[in-house]
């Protein structure tokens, strides 16, 4: 598993310490201070809301950081940033696999009074807790519920929407799947647009990888596909070396699926870890109107491999399109 520690500057004895435990427990610790975990450059809150989609659990360290004014007396309290964190990564993990580690004699907030924690001033019981807690959550399988909404309107109302949809490409090494009605936010983008999704899948299929895309059947799009390859992938091989673009066609042929149907269940793109699922809804009237969430691979288990298997198996019932067969023949 993959752990997400998070305590305040103060606190950096302590996370080394719990970071070695669970390293020892055989997962991999993500502390807050690692070498590139949060890039320069980047918005701290930002990189966080991305972290918690990566990781399988987190660890805070409540730290006596800071004293406040409680009623008529002084209280010391965790760091206010350790509390927000928590708080993100509890509504998102769930709060049984956000573990608090207390370190000094803190006030603890009400919100979580009643959540058990594990007490540092106590290392080798802390310990135990802590592997006994591991071996847990590592045994469940996170809810559905985990998945991460994106929004409740359309694809195009997201946060940094260009970026997010080209980087499911982008990043792709050994597969990428698109399940689309039109795909025409993708294939009838912008010239560099096109270009960039077509010298993808190049790369993923000379790799080795899978590429397959579905669209409603109708000759319009229809069509547009057929352009979209001869121009993003066939034409693009036109620079290759003879070898390379023999041996490239015939990759094509094998790793290349292009399919049309009217029977769409959802829209949705698979990339090597995630899946982002777009669910139609009453009608296609909607179109692009939908919400957006997303499974990882690492966090879902087998709901992203139940999507996953259907969207593939949706694919499969269908033969490979004759401009297909025809444009990428070895």
């Amino acid at each position: 598993m993959k752990i997400f520690l998070g305590s305040s500057s103060k606190r950096l004895d302590e996370l080394r310490k719990v970071s070695e435990w669970v390293t020892k427990a055989g997962h991999e610790a993500w502390p807050w201070n690692k070498p590139g975990l949060f890039p320069v450059g980047h918005f701290t809150f930002d990189t966080l809301n991305d972290l918690k989609d990566q990781v399988d659990a987190s660890i805070f360290i409540f730290g006596d950081d800071d004293k406040v004014w409680y009623r008529s007396d002084s209280k010391l309290i965790p760091r206010d940033n350790v509390l927000i964190e928590y708080g993100l990564f509890a509504g998102v993990l769930e709060p049984s696999r956000v573990a608090i580690c207390k370190s000094g004699g803190i006030h603890m907030p009400t919100d979580v009074l009643g959540v058990t924690y594990v007490d540092l001033e106590k290392p080798r019981r802390a310990k135990v807790e802590l592997d006994h807690w591991f071996k847990k959550i590592d045994g469940t399988s996170p809810s559905l519920g985990r998945a991460r909404l994106m929004t409740f309107q359309n694809k195009f109302s997201m946060p940094a929407t260009n970026q997010f949809w080209r980087r499911l490409a982008e990043d792709a090494v050994n597969r990428f799947v698109l399940l689309g009605g039109s795909n025409k936010s993708w294939i009838h983008h912008s010239k560099e647009r096109r270009r960039s999704l077509g010298q993808a899948i190049l790369r993923i299929i000379e790799g080795g990888g899978d590429v397959a895309l579905l669209c409603y059947d109708e000759k319009s799009v229809v069509d547009a596909h057929a352009v979209f390859i001869r121009e993003c992938i066939v034409n693009e091989l036109g620079a290759f070396p003879k070898g390379r673009r023999t041996a490239t066609l015939t990759k094509l042929r094998m790793h290349l699926r292009v399919a049309a149907t009217n029977d769409l269940k959802y829209q949705a793109v698979i990339s090597d870890r995630k899946i982002v699922v777009m669910p139609l809804l009453n009608s296609r009237d909607f179109k692009e109107e939908s919400l957006v969430f997303e499974l990882w691979t690492s966090r879902h288990g087998e709901h992203f491999t139940s999507y996953q298997n259907d969207i593939l198996r949706t694919i499969e019932r269908f033969e490979l399109p004759k401009f297909v067969r025809t444009r990428c023949a070895p």
